[in-house]
């Protein structure tokens, strides 16, 4: 729970209004139980997770901010692509 309240605090940061919603799910997960599943798992929680599983000799390879705002906070290395443009 640690780490999910580290990526919390950080989202909680930003400027990004989508990562302050992540950041506002994960701390009611934190403290309820409950909100750790369904909608909140697929919704909110995927960049969350992921981060929380990287080993610490990975580099995430991401076109998604999140993951650079979180990366600090669990010490995590990041690094930003461009993302495809759709067709």
């Amino acid at each position: 729970m640690k780490e999910l309240e580290g990526a919390a605090d950080a989202l909680s940061k930003s400027s990004e209004s989508s990562h302050r919603k992540m950041a506002e799910v994960a701390k009611a997960a934190v403290a309820k139980a409950p909100e750790r599943k369904g909608k909140n798992c697929y919704g909110f929680f995927g960049d969350i997770s992921m981060a929380l599983e990287v080993e610490g000799d990975e580099v995430v390879l991401t076109t998604d901010g999140s993951f650079d705002v979180m990366a600090p906070a669990l010490g995590i290395a990041v690094e930003r692509i461009n993302a495809t443009p759709p067709p």
